[in-house]
């Protein structure tokens, strides 16, 4: 198992898609932030259903929602890595060597998982701290936002993980 687990690991720490979704995430909040401490309002339509920043407030807790542009980044990039599995066929490899699809199914989930709530922490933190409202904004309901926006980061990435082993492709699975 441990194997397995470091093995993913590793290919995270040296997938460039992972940095680029990370630092794509970062310019967002930072941007969005920006553009609210300069009194610019902006209005994002995403699948039609329209989100308005009117203050800052409104773009930490976009970060929750994930159906509306965070979740899309998570999503892609979980289902790319996973999609490269398949298409690079080193499935096999880790299934010979270990001989257990359970370990290999769980490191993928717990992987994901964490990918997941981590670019959500990334958003959060980034918009908290480029917003300069640091001492208005930690107050017990921020922390209770933070917190199920990890859980709920966390349960997307294993979902979106094991619809992606489901479907064995990278590209696929991201439509899916």
């Amino acid at each position: 198992m441990t194997n397995i687990w470091k093995s993913d690991l590793y290919r995270m720490g040296k997938s460039k898609l992972f940095f680029g979704v990370a630092a794509f995430t970062c310019i967002i909040a930072f941007l969005l932030i920006m553009l609210m401490r300069q009194d610019i309002r902006l209005g994002i339509s995403i699948f039609g259903d329209v989100t308005a920043f009117k203050k800052i407030d409104d773009i930490i807790r976009i970060g929750i929602e994930y159906q509306k542009g965070l979740g899309i980044l998570v999503a892609v990039l979980i289902s790319v890595f996973i999609g490269q599995e398949y298409q690079w066929q080193t499935w096999q490899q880790k299934w010979m060597t270990s001989k257990n699809r359970i370990f290999i199914y769980l490191s993928k989930a717990a992987l994901s998982s964490v990918v997941s709530a981590a670019i959500f922490l990334i958003f959060q933190i980034v918009a908290l701290l480029s917003s300069g409202q640091i001492q208005e904004m930690l107050t017990p309901g921020y922390a209770g936002i933070m917190i199920s926006g990890v859980f709920i980061y966390a349960a997307l990435g294993s979902v979106i993980c094991l619809l992606s082993m489901l479907v064995k492709s990278s590209t696929a699975s991201i439509i899916v």
